[in-house]
């Protein structure tokens, strides 16, 4: 059980630790501060397209760059589009974006591009 909890904000990001009744580090999370949120919402600004793979390459915030698989191939590049990031990238790939964006909350999930619309209640069971 968590019952110490240490949270360190420096100029590289914020550092959290848990620890248990014993004093054992349970977990540890790094989140560095040029990090984007995956599942963050952004305004895009298409850069170039590849219209036969129908890909774009977007930028999200300055100097950054993504790739976004188009649905409408009516975009041309200079446009602005919502998209939902969706893959962080790595050293050598870029980010992935999604013009589907979803919002999920603590009891309903929103898929605006879709007919249907998920609702749930908190269960009244207490066991998992």
């Amino acid at each position: 059980m968590l019952s110490k909890l240490l949270i360190i904000k420096n100029s590289g990001g914020i550092q959290s630790f848990g620890y248990n009744d014993s004093g054992k580090l349970i977990y540890k999370i790094v989140e560095e501060k040029n990090a984007h949120n995956l599942e963050a919402v952004y305004k895009v600004k298409v850069n170039s397209l590849n219209k036969k793979s129908k890909l774009a390459y977007v930028n999200y915030a300055p100097n950054r760059q993504g790739v976004l698989n188009l649905k409408n191939t009516n975009v041309q590049a200079g446009s602005t589009l919502l998209c939902q990031l969706t893959w962080q990238g790595d050293e050598v790939k870029l980010p992935k974006f999604s013009q589907d964006i979803k919002i999920l909350g603590k009891y309903v999930i929103v898929l605006p591009n879709e007919t249907r619309h998920f609702f749930f209640q908190k269960s009244k069971d207490t066991t998992r």
